[in-house]
């Protein structure tokens, strides 16, 4: 404690030097006035006999700094936005006039942009996934929303994905990756399959 410290936190609790000096001398012990000064000053280090009640509270300890996480966020064109758009939206007016609900999507041959975290190994699929819920911007869209419709997906370290990318109305990029010192790294499926097993 500096002395600008001690003299502040004595001055917050209405105590004068002489209040000070009565207070450790009902404790038993004759005080002189330079140990009063000398506290007033800042010594770092309470003695013993110094009362307990007087002294301000410690400050917590720092605070460990941590590390941020570097999430990648990455950006993939929904190339025929607008086509997946009608098709739900003629699903569900049909559904309203009860037609055509074969309890299967209607959506479900239309190609699509999606991001999966691979949770592990799967009898079925190979590897089972949890799909991500992306985020649209219309900002770079064509007037009728066929281009330039983009999903956005944040990506954490310390997880493995699966993207399918839109590449153009016809090829499509799929591949498998990972989020490491901030980029975005690719890896094979027998990568994966090591990872996980």
């Amino acid at each position: 404690m500096t002395a600008a410290e001690a003299m502040e936190w004595r001055e917050q609790r209405g105590l004068s030097r002489e209040q000070v000096a009565d207070n450790l001398t009902q404790k038993g012990r004759t005080v002189e006035p330079y140990e009063v000064a000398r506290w007033e000053e800042g010594i770092r280090r309470v003695p013993e006999w110094f009362p307990r009640a007087l002294m301000p509270p410690a400050p917590p300890p720092p605070a460990r700094p941590r590390a941020p996480v570097r999430t990648v966020t990455i950006k993939l064109e929904a190339i025929g936005d607008d086509l997946v758009d009608a098709v739900r939206r003629f699903a569900g007016f049909c559904r309203t006039l009860g037609v055509g609900d074969d309890g299967e999507s209607p959506t479900a041959g239309l190609r699509r942009p999606w991001v999966a975290e691979i949770t592990g190994p799967d009898p079925r699929y190979r590897l089972a996934r949890k799909f991500l819920d992306g985020r649209k911007d219309y900002s770079e869209a064509n007037s009728i929303g066929s281009r330039g419709v983009y999903v956005y997906y944040h990506l954490e370290p310390g997880r493995i994905y699966e993207v399918n990318d839109l590449a153009t109305w016809r090829r499509t990029d799929r591949y498998f990756c990972r989020v490491e010192d901030g980029r975005l790294v690719r890896m094979a499926e027998e990568e994966v399959l090591a990872c996980l097993n």
